[in-house]
């Protein structure tokens, strides 16, 4: 039987082979998940050294099978039929579409039609898009058990996320951005990822870059534009400032931008040391 949202368990021990058959809808009985049926997933790092935790983000990425093939979060285009798409010919990981993490609480219609997932859908990110930690925990405990990382956007550089004050605005505010890492790591159970794009100063990357990490975050991918270079087919990303990243960092890094066919993946990868790239997106 199918499981609902981070709300109910999977109660058949013999559920059909067909995805349909497994997708998450609130059409079945719901139920407080039982945490206990997730063991496999670490406990919240609120107590952890910095070293622990980046030992504990290393041993995560490691029992993944360190992915390097990942399908980017694209809105309209990474739901779960796309993503199992990509899963069968190659991809390694997957993002979802970004959640608004405030309607994702409120709304049941939201996370009904915007969340579905199944069994063979991981390694799976769930990225929110969020200004309010509070907020932003509550809509992360909701689908924790079917994840393997709650994902911040704090990269998406359009206009609607200038007027929801979220994802690359958030730039301007790094104490609530250290805030919403925080609140994450300290109390969840799945590990924190960040997405983000570069400052235009190198030295401001470097340092954000750096406080997400002793802010908790897990793992982060980079964006090689800044926040108004939007214009993918014009600015291409810059892998240098991705490698900087990488070179200052110890937890994994993931490099976007400039990723048109396979064969950029392996150049992004030895040019940058990124652990992996996202794939099948013009970027």
């Amino acid at each position: 039987m199918a499981s609902s949202l981070g709300l109910t368990q999977i109660q058949d021990q013999n559920p059909p082979r067909d995805l349909d058959g497994r997708l998450w809808s609130d059409e079945q009985q719901q139920q407080e998940v039982d945490s206990s049926s997730f063991p496999d997933i670490v406990l919240p790092s609120r107590n952890l050294s910095g070293e622990s935790r980046i030992e504990r983000a290393w041993a995560h990425w490691t029992q993944l099978g360190k992915p390097k093939l990942i399908v980017a979060p694209m809105v309209d285009n990474s739901e779960l039929p796309f993503r199992m798409l990509c899963r069968k010919y190659g991809a390694q990981a997957a993002y979802t579409p970004m959640l608004h993490s405030r309607i994702f609480t409120e709304t049941e219609k939201y996370r009904r039609e915007e969340f579905t997932t199944c069994e063979e859908d991981r390694p799976l990110f769930v990225q929110f898009c969020a200004n309010d930690p509070d907020t932003l925990l509550e809509a992360a405990r909701r689908v924790e058990p079917y994840c393997d990382y709650v994902d911040i956007n704090l990269g998406c550089p359009q206009r609607i996320a200038r007027r929801g004050n979220y994802a690359a605005f958030l730039m301007d505010n790094l104490p609530l951005v250290k805030s919403l890492v925080e609140k994450l790591a300290s109390n969840l159970k799945v590990p924190v990822s960040c997405k983000i794009r570069v400052f235009p100063k190198l030295e401001d990357t470097i340092k954000y870059a750096r406080m997400l990490e002793e802010a908790g975050c897990s793992l982060l991918a980079v964006h090689g534009r800044t926040r108004d270079e939007k214009d993918q087919k014009k600015v291409r990303g810059d892998w240098n400032a991705i490698k900087a990243v990488k070179s200052c960092i110890k937890i994994p890094v993931l490099a976007n931008g400039n990723i048109r066919h396979m064969d950029d993946v392996q150049d992004c990868l030895r040019e940058t040391g990124a652990e992996g790239s996202f794939q099948l997106i013009l970027s």
